[in-house]
């Protein structure tokens, strides 16, 4: 019998129902602190006078006034979208959802994906910006990697022009996430405004292919083999050598390959299904700039390389920070 073992070597292409609440994290990422080019317009979003807040043209007004730049008033509006909106959780997991329109989230206060959306257009619009809806695949809650999406989107999200060049956003997933009991947890991720789009494609695929805003756009069957790579992925920046995966063939021993600058730690664990095939970490060589890990798969079968990670002076704290299919035929 001939032992065979295939790991996709997927390259990193730069480019891009219910709606798809963020997939659950471990524990935040402190990433070092940094004065935020954004405080100011931070600071107005999050404690501004309730007559403001009765209606869009009010609220616009004063998040984004004339005086600042669109970059101020764009992070204004993301900031009030992210605090002042709480995720329908009920609505999403029975289906049940009532009007997503921006005046009724506006009132309501809570919303899935497309409410959170509609009311970050108007927003962005009534203060002068040009912003856009974009509906698409989201790995997000439930997700496992590998799978393939069918039927209607999963999910919505913007994007808004500033200063000539359109940006990605997503309020949804930029509110907060589900913790691991399934409960939602109204936390800031600030990674998902502005996100880079040859990052956001690998959580973020829509169906009209201009937005992916990339050189080249890949298809939903290249997205779907992607990687599913998280906000600690990036923030503690990792990275595959040569833009790939890479794996040695031969038999049931895997190595992935890493790359991690000095000071960032990174945990692997190897999982079938959702539980660990071992208890401890991968065993993992550190070099100059990337960490070596391997594993020897009890049998043949499919399985997922799970990372953790945590940014430099932050160790106690790891992150979930990507899945990786691993596939063994042994045949």
């Amino acid at each position: 019998m001939r032992q065979s073992l295939a790991l996709a070597a997927i390259a990193v292409i730069l480019l891009m129902g219910a709606c798809e609440q963020k997939a659950p994290v471990s524990a935040p990422v402190l990433a070092p602190q940094v004065p935020s080019p954004w405080r100011e317009a931070e600071s107005v979003a999050l404690a501004p006078p309730p007559e403001v807040e009765t209606s869009i043209a009010a609220l616009a007004a004063y998040l984004a006034p004339p005086k600042e730049t669109e970059e101020q008033k764009a992070r204004a509006i993301f900031r009030w979208v992210t605090s002042h909106v709480n995720y329908d959780l009920e609505g999403y997991k029975s289906g049940v959802l009532e009007s997503s329109g921006a005046d009724e989230t506006l009132k309501k206060r809570s919303a899935v994906c497309e409410g959170y959306s509609n009311l970050f257009e108007a927003l962005a619009s009534k203060a002068g910006l040009e912003c856009v809806t974009i509906h698409g695949f989201a790995k997000g809650a439930g997700y496992h990697v590998g799978a393939v999406f069918s039927g209607a989107p999963n999910h919505a999200w913007n994007a808004v022009r500033i200063e000539g060049r359109w940006r990605l956003v997503d309020c949804t997933w930029g509110a907060g996430a589900l913790d691991e009991a399934g409960k939602y947890v109204h936390a800031f991720e600030p990674f998902y405004y502005d996100t880079p789009p040859e990052q956001f494609i690998y959580t973020h695929w829509p169906y009209e292919a201009r937005w992916q805003l990339a050189a080249r756009a890949i298809s939903q069957e290249e997205f779907e083999r992607l990687p599913w790579l998280k906000p600690a992925f990036f923030k503690c920046g990792l990275s595959f050598p040569n833009g790939a995966l890479a794996a040695k063939l031969g038999g049931p021993v895997i190595s992935l390959a890493v790359g991690a600058p000095k000071g960032a730690e990174v945990r692997a664990y190897l999982l079938r299904g959702e539980g660990k095939v071992f208890s401890e970490p991968l065993p993992c060589k550190r070099g100059e700039r990337e960490i070596v890990m391997t594993a020897l798969l009890p049998s043949a079968g499919d399985y997922v390389v799970r990372l953790y990670a945590s940014c430099e002076g932050r160790h106690e704290l790891l992150d979930w920070a990507a899945d990786v299919a691993v596939n063994w035929n042994d045949n």
